[in-house]
């Protein structure tokens, strides 16, 4: 972060910090997933034009300049250090956060809360209780689960090979299992001379390039490039566009999440629509005074008094109406409903 760059840094005096870290990682044998981490530029100093000052040329990804100046400005702000012989070009301001208060207020026409439970006591939620929000949805007291995020590309990330469905085909998984990417032998780095199931034995570890083509699927990606990682190797980045990914490459990446979902007797949520719009379904079951659930073909659809309009001003739950005195099983309704 001072003017002076690679060896003529070791010769300037009076700076009482010099760079500033991209990554610390507790693991020297990683990099976390999802750190700053740049691409080398072959041609040596110089590559990008200008001046040579024997820099290493490294691109990285836009924006990253601006994040560091202001982790920068807030470390000088709270040590109240004075760094000498600072870029002038590095230097940001701050801006003031001013403290806003939120007070929540109870409405009257609020959301009346049921569980899918015989029990109707309330009671303060304790650590690990389980209790549902204003629209009926399951939450812990503790914390919310995170969403999985599924990114459109895969570039050096770490996988763990999970399993060989034929000689050439096979499945990467990542360490929080949060993705599943199809792989095969001639997308692996290969070692003459060596068989590819004995180099990438299962439960190995891994550095793979992939293209995401369905979050919905068991499988979600498809892999490009599959190599064991160390400490040697420069990173690859993923250069493939999903639109350059061949037919055949498409076809088996069907037939293996087709056989995957058969034989995890799973179904696959991009058969269902994502919302239903006016449609006529007929109740199947009434779980309790609240709930109920509506058959809509081969889809079912929970319910409960909250969402069950008795007029056009008022639902059965702000009516004080129970299931049981409006509906019984066999009846038909209309319904809009959300996919979940």
């Amino acid at each position: 972060i001072i003017r002076e760059k690679g060896q003529a840094m070791k010769k300037a005096l009076g700076s009482t910090v010099e760079m500033q870290a991209l990554c610390v990682s507790l693991k020297p044998s990683c990099i976390p997933q999802g750190a700053p981490r740049g691409t080398r530029i072959t041609g040596g100093p110089g590559a990008f034009g200008g001046s040579n000052r024997g820099e290493t040329p490294y691109m990285f990804k836009m924006g990253l300049d601006k994040t560091l100046n202001g982790k920068m400005a807030e470390y000088l702000q709270v040590s109240g250090k004075v760094c000498h012989n600072l870029d002038p070009n590095l230097i940001v301001k701050l801006e003031e956060k001013k403290p806003v208060k939120k007070a929540y207020q109870v409405s009257k026409n609020e959301k009346k809360i049921h569980k899918l439970t015989k029990s109707v006591k309330t009671s303060t939620p304790e650590v690990a209780t389980v209790t549902v929000d204003s629209q009926n949805n399951i939450v812990t007291a503790t914390a919310i689960a995170k969403p999985k995020v599924f990114h459109d590309k895969l570039s050096d990330s770490t996988a763990r090979v999970k399993e060989y469905c034929t000689e050439s085909v096979g499945l990467l998984e990542n360490l929080t299992k949060d993705w599943v990417c199809i792989f095969q032998i001639s997308d692996c780095v290969l070692i003459q001379g060596s068989k590819p199931q004995e180099l990438y034995p299962v439960g190995s570890k891994v550095q793979v390039n992939a293209n995401l083509i369905d979050s919905c699927n068991r499988i979600q990606y498809i892999a490009s490039c599959v190599w064991s990682k160390s400490e040697n190797d420069l990173i690859l980045p993923n250069v493939i566009e999903k639109t350059m990914i061949s037919a055949p490459k498409m076809d088996l990446y069907k037939e293996i999440n087709s056989l995957v979902e058969k034989k995890e007797g799973a179904v696959c949520p991009s058969n269902l629509p994502s919302q239903l719009d006016l449609k006529m379904g007929k109740v199947s079951k009434i779980l309790d005074d609240n709930f109920g659930v509506i058959k809509q073909d081969d889809k079912m659809v929970l319910f409960d008094t909250c969402d069950f309009w008795t007029s056009q001003e008022a639902t059965a739950a702000q009516s004080g109406k129970s299931l049981h005195s409006l509906v019984s099983v066999g009846d038909s309704v209309h319904l809009h409903a959300a996919l979940v």
